[in-house]
């Protein structure tokens, strides 16, 4: 901004009724009757009208901008935020001669408008594991720069940060098996300005929750020439659950189906009976948690014979 030369100042016509129109963000636009009447000085005439703004930071009053004498709008768009402003204006001529300034507008503070974003909508989970789950959303603003997600136990009054993303989801980890949680997620703007509210989701997290692995080390014996033991080991993995009872099933080689020997077995062991001697018959076990049972194993194909030997 420049600040006044020096000159004498002469009475001249200005400009009338400036004031302070239309703002938005960070933009301010200015609005004045033209100057009437004519100059003593024939030879000279009207050129244009010098912008004056005053300011909380500079306090002084320094010429901001010149607009042509045929304009009666001014707008500017880069003033700071979070100042108090005056503006007045004066008359330039075509021979270099100014006016005395007119009345100032009435002061006006620029405080930031961007609004703050949108609360993010329809919080879900997905891809659960032991310790953790990712955290999935819907953009609620354009305006969001990030997302700022928090923690806490239900038990507890203290959120914890879990977070920032960029996009629409977010992995949380170290979550304790059984436990009970509240999620919650803000949207925050390129000026910081978060969401009014936090998108909010409540769960009893309790690890992975999908069916049980393989069973393990499985064996068949003949017991007679009409029935086998099948003996198993239980699997590993059990899916963060009770191992609730195992599945077994029998099928005769070059068939397509298999058949229910047993679906409610406690121990690993099952005594296969109602077979056909000089047959070669597949096993199979699966175990169940309350999540649904797990993948079959199953054996390779077995030759029951007429004598008890395999």
């Amino acid at each position: 901004m420049k600040s006044f030369p020096s000159f004498d100042l002469v009475s001249l016509p200005k400009p009338r009724d400036v004031e302070i129109g239309k703002v938005k963000n960070q933009s301010i636009t200015l609005t004045w009757l033209p100057a009437t009447g004519s100059l003593q000085d024939k030879t000279d005439s009207i050129s244009a009208y010098i912008i004056e703004v005053w300011d909380s930071e500079e306090r002084s009053w320094h010429e901001l901008d010149k607009a042509d004498v045929s304009e009666t709008t001014y707008t500017r768009s880069d003033f700071k935020t979070d100042l108090s402003y005056q503006f007045r204006l004066r008359t330039l001529t075509r021979n270099g001669r100014r006016s005395s300034p007119t009345r100032e507008t009435q002061v006006f503070s620029l405080k930031r408008t961007i609004e703050p974003p949108d609360t993010p909508e329809a919080l879900t989970v997905a891809d659960i594991t032991d310790d953790g789950l990712t955290l999935n959303w819907r953009e609620g603003s354009s305006k969001t720069k990030r997302y700022i997600i928090e923690k806490r136990e239900a038990s507890k009054k203290v959120w914890v940060p879990a977070g920032e993303s960029t996009e629409a989801h977010i992995r949380v980890e170290h979550l304790m098996r059984n436990c009970q949680y509240e999620l919650r997620v803000f949207a925050e703007n390129a000026s910081g300005d978060r969401s009014k509210e936090a998108a909010l989701l409540f769960i009893n997290f309790k690890g992975r929750q999908v069916p049980p692995g393989l069973c393990e080390q499985l064996k068949v014996k003949q017991h007679s020439p009409t029935a086998c033991i099948l003996t198993w080991l239980p699997p590993i993995d059990t899916g963060n659950a009770p191992i609730r009872n195992y599945i077994v099933e029998k099928q005769q080689v070059g068939r397509l189906t298999w058949q229910n020997v047993n679906d409610s077995l406690q121990a690993c062991t099952c005594l296969v009976g109602d077979l056909t001697a000089d047959t070669q018959y597949k096993l199979r076990v699966a175990a169940t948690n309350e999540f649904g049972h797990g993948e079959f194993i199953e054996t390779e194909p077995i030759h029951i014979k007429e004598e008890n030997s395999m």
